[in-house]
């Protein structure tokens, strides 16, 4: 760009508009060395913390735009020290909240990275100021997040979130129990504000970084969605559970240890995707069966408002000598009455239609209508 050109600097009347706009008018040709800097800075008649984040702002948001110069970090950095002796770095990046501000690429993201490092900070970067808070510019947010979490962890960590989910311990396939090195999945912060952005207009930007996260951990990422969602279950809840629970519910390596996590925090929901999973598989009563004799809640399935499910498991609990079903029915009768006498004889009309049509018949090539009473729970 034109602004390369140091040698035109004096006549350009940079005092007259905002530093932000007018280094950006200049180009990163003025941090090509500390003198060009030092005379572009020295042009402005005052340079604090936010006039640093607005400078800050503007090169992330321009960081090597159309094959442009990069700004160049090395000379930036010890400038703005020499120029501001008493400049609080951290409290610069607390204000980034800017409405220009978005890191457009990894190489903006690591930018941003090298000035926070070269300022020789030696605390971690300031967390409180990204996540457990919804910005003004939500974009640009959210934007620096997804840079965040993709990168090495030498670069940014979530290690000292305020709010983290404990670490899975004993997972297989040799998974570190915080998930990737960034720790970014084990960081309710995190995962809170990501939910929040996700229903303040940001849902497909936010279900994209969601799968990211649960390619790499998706144990991690079910239980801090589940733990999140304590309070209000929104449609982004409902989309990772619907996405990864069932994997947990039939056979995986990692099933007891994620489920023995998940139960107290989401008891309803776990039954309700285990009915569904019946309702639309009936062999697999067996694993959820194998499932409540490990977590030790098989009264609590047998109370489960589907009925038909509940009495499936119940059949197949008898089955395995677990339950004495004709007490079980009996108090069932007494409690419930007519509703749950209905369930079972509904169920067992399911079970004889479903026996029929198992039968071969000539030309038959619908698929039955009703869901039969699984086989290893049939009496």
């Amino acid at each position: 760009t034109g602004g390369d050109d140091m040698h035109n600097l004096p006549d350009r009347d940079v005092g007259t508009r905002g530093p932000a706009d007018a280094i950006e008018e200049i180009g990163s040709g003025c941090t090509s060395t500390p003198q060009a800097f030092k005379e572009v800075l020295a042009s402005f008649q005052q340079v604090d913390t936010h006039i640093v984040a607005e400078i800050l702002t503007m090169m992330a948001r321009t960081y090597g735009r159309n094959g442009s110069r990069p700004w160049n970090a090395n000379v930036f950095v010890p400038c703005i020290n020499d120029h501001c002796p008493q400049l609080d770095w951290v409290d610069v990046f607390r204000h980034l909240d800017q409405p220009r501000f978005v890191v457009p690429s990894s190489e903006s993201f690591n930018f941003l990275m090298s000035v926070y490092h070269l300022a020789g900070k030696p605390e971690a970067f300031p967390l409180e100021s990204l996540i457990g808070l919804l910005w003004k510019n939500r974009a640009g947010q959210l934007t620096f997040l997804k840079h965040a979490i993709n990168s090495p962890p030498e670069v940014f960590s979530f290690a000292h979130s305020q709010r983290k989910q404990g670490p899975l311990e004993g997972l297989h396939g040799g998974k570190p129990a915080v998930g990737p090195p960034t720790q970014a999945w084990i960081s309710m912060d995190l995962i809170d504000t990501l939910i929040h952005l996700a229903d303040q207009g940001y849902y497909n930007e936010v279900h994209t970084i969601i799968e990211g996260g649960a390619m790499a951990c998706p144990e991690l990422v079910l239980v801090g969605i589940a733990q999140s969602g304590r309070g209000e279950w929104t449609l982004l809840h409902q989309e990772v559970y619907a996405m990864l629970l069932p994997a947990y519910v039939d056979s995986h390596a990692n099933s007891s240890l994620v489920l023995h996590r998940l139960w107290p925090l989401q008891q309803r929901r776990i039954i309700e995707a285990m009915a569904e999973m019946h309702a639309h598989d009936n062999s697999v009563v067996s694993r959820i069966l194998d499932i409540a004799q490990d977590l030790k809640i098989l009264p609590t399935i047998l109370k489960a408002p589907q009925r038909s499910f509940a009495i499936d498991v119940a059949a197949l609990a008898s089955r395995r000598e677990y339950l004495n079903l004709e007490k079980w029915v009996q108090e069932c009768i007494a409690e419930e009455g007519l509703p749950f006498v209905s369930a079972c004889i509904t169920l067992l009309r399911e079970k004889n239609v479903a026996s029929s049509w198992r039968q071969p018949r000539e030309g038959m090539k619908e698929k039955p209508p009703f869901v039969p009473l699984s086989p290893e729970s049939s009496a």
